[in-house]
């Protein structure tokens, strides 16, 4: 296949949770805010699908590589599983936001990820389906459970107010606030 673009490169905030933390999990609301750490993600293209993070490199070369192992390329494993095929493409990422921080790093490294790879393809998500696409990934590609906040924040940035309303179109518009 023919690209026109060679090279992705996107980056995703942390947030911050300002008050509510965690009601969103459970029916509430939390006002929060991107802080000056980001994931960063960087595609090239490649003759296989190699995942790399600090000196470690990881090879896709199967939809059977993508099983969740519980080390340190679950995140991009989820994000792949998620894809419609499996790409030809050097997937590269770094963080620097503290890792066990509390400031969704895990999740802003997801965002990174999605926006990159729907970039590479030539979609363009909003901002809306970019969070929501992150929240099934992670909730039901990783089985973590969580809420709408860390997805929303990583997605958005800036200073939200977000509440856990299940997804419909017209809620969308509700869900997030930004001041």
């Amino acid at each position: 296949m023919s690209r026109a673009v060679e090279r992705v490169v996107v980056t995703a905030p942390a947030r911050a949770n300002l008050i509510g933390n965690p009601s969103d999990l459970y029916g509430g609301a939390v006002l929060g805010c991107a802080v000056p750490c980001r994931a960063r993600v960087e595609l090239r293209a490649a003759e296989r699908l190699e995942v790399a993070t600090g000196d470690d490199t990881f090879v896709i070369a199967t939809r059977d590589d993508l099983r969740m192992q519980g080390d340190r390329f679950d995140v991009a494993r989820a994000a792949l599983a998620a894809q419609p095929e499996l790409l030809h493409v050097q997937i590269a990422y770094a963080s620097e936001i503290p890792f066990g921080s509390g400031l969704a790093g895990s999740t802003a490294l997801l965002v990174a990820l999605l926006r990159a790879l729907a970039a590479w393809r030539g979609e363009t998500p909003s901002l809306y389906e970019l969070a929501e696409r992150s929240r099934h990934t992670e909730r039901d590609l990783m089985g973590v459970a969580c809420g709408w906040v860390d997805h929303y924040l990583c997605a958005f940035g800036g200073l939200r107010y977000v509440r856990s309303e299940e997804h419909t179109s017209e809620l969308q518009s509700r869900r997030i606030s930004s001041y």
